[in-house]
């Protein structure tokens, strides 16, 4: 039984490189952004994340795409998180990207695993994983946060396009 699944898995996985070999293009894509955090929550409680930003594409031809997004993050009530302060934060993060047929594919929930620190100046560090299928993406964010606070945590980020600056 297990050597069947192994052998599955190879046969649905070579056929889905191929597939993206000759469908899909390759996409290098960057998000720059700026934004605030703020609340408290030890377990219980609100927290939330607000950024503006650009999300930049190029694909393996050269065709270049760039995009306004808004970053959202709310807390549901009770959840694995520890926050508290304020922080405004400017970060850049890289995605790595499967699947995507465009830059807008890298749009939409993700899940976020998140830490941010301040007292006057600090560093936060973002790693999330894309939840809407078909794309299968990961981006990894580093910030330079201003503020008081600190902010460990899971939650879900939502990445749209921003309509007041389309």
């Amino acid at each position: 039984m297990k050597s069947v699944l192994v052998a599955m898995a190879m046969v649905f996985g070579l056929g889905l490189s191929t597939q993206a070999h000759a469908d899909i293009p390759l996409w290098a894509c960057n998000m720059t952004f700026k934004g605030q955090a703020s609340g408290v929550k030890v377990i219980v409680g609100k927290y939330h994340l607000d950024a503006k930003g650009d999300l930049r594409c190029i694909s393996a031809s050269g065709v270049k795409e760039s995009y306004p997004i808004t970053l959202k993050a709310k807390s549901h009530f009770i959840g694995p998180q520890i926050a508290l302060g304020k922080l405004e934060f400017v970060g850049t993060a890289a995605n790595i990207a499967l699947f995507t047929n465009n830059p807008k594919d890298l749009l939409g929930n993700y899940l976020l695993v998140q830490g941010q620190a301040s007292v006057i100046r600090g560093v936060g560090v973002l790693a999330a994983v894309h939840t809407d299928i078909p794309a299968l993406t990961v981006n990894l964010s580093l910030q330079f946060t201003k503020g008081f606070g600190v902010n460990l945590g899971l939650e879900k980020l939502n990445i749209a396009l921003d309509q007041d600056r389309m």
